[in-house]
């Protein structure tokens, strides 16, 4: 009975993860800008991220339009990383595409957002 239960986990983490890696448009609920000698404080938002795994493509959009990334996507667990190396840029996705934190540095600035995906 045990190796049942193993094999239903298993079938249902991969579902999980088949449903994460449609395109996801994530929207930031808080966000802070961090500096050396200044801490942590909030800022307003003004972006929306989308997210296609599929093309590996990692979005920052705003009023002026899109910027598009190419990522590097990997699974572990239940969350998918999400790496732009060549812009100082990582985020994290919950598997079923409900929660969203990404790290973003500006020179030395470290911003911080934390929002939900639809």
């Amino acid at each position: 009975m045990k190796l049942h239960n193993f094999i239903a986990a298993m079938f249902s983490s991969y579902f999980m993860i088949g449903l994460a890696m449609a395109e996801s448009t994530c929207t930031i609920t808080e966000k802070v800008q961090c500096a050396q000698g200044q801490g942590c404080q909030p800022v307003e938002n003004t972006i929306i991220i989308r997210i296609n795994p599929e093309q590996h493509v990692y979005s920052r959009c705003d009023a002026k339009g899109c910027d598009d990334y190419q990522a590097q996507f990997t699974i572990s667990g239940a969350f998918i990383n999400i790496a732009v190396p060549a812009n100082g840029l990582l985020a994290k996705l919950t598997a079923d595409s409900s929660s969203f934190t990404e790290v973003a540095t500006l020179g030395t600035v470290v911003l911080l957002s934390y929002g939900t995906c639809r």
